[in-house]
């Protein structure tokens, strides 16, 4: 079986680093994208497994970059967890800053969930 494919999608190097560092020593394939439109570029060409997508940036911001993938075919049912700083947001959501505990198990969750509709 392949690794899973994460896209993060950040305009934080520094926060893209460390998830791609952690995320890879749990043996995920970690792409990355520092804006909207490149996580939508990313996204089309290689279609990850999950997106996990910041809101705030610059170019285009994440819930813009969500709008136009929700209406490509091949990415409208990919898995998207936000990463904010913000509230009032819609889940899932992690909100910054958060333990590597929680963040691994939004993580998994979504992988399961995604195995138990695929299985039905």
């Amino acid at each position: 079986m392949s690794k899973q494919t994460i896209l993060v999608v950040d305009d934080e190097r520094d926060l893209l680093d460390l998830i791609e560092y952690n995320l890879k020593k749990e043996g995920f394939k970690v792409l990355k994208a520092e804006n909207g439109e490149e996580g939508i570029s990313k996204a089309k060409e290689h279609r990850p497994d999950l997106i996990l997508l910041d809101i705030m940036m610059p170019k285009m911001d994440g819930l813009e970059a969500v709008e136009i993938m929700r209406k490509d075919d091949d990415l409208k049912k990919t898995p998207i967890i936000f990463l904010t700083t913000e509230n009032g947001i819609p889940k899932p959501v992690v909100y910054c800053p958060f333990t590597a505990t929680l963040f691994f198990q939004l993580v998994n969750d979504c992988f399961h969930r995604l195995f138990i509709r695929e299985s039905s």
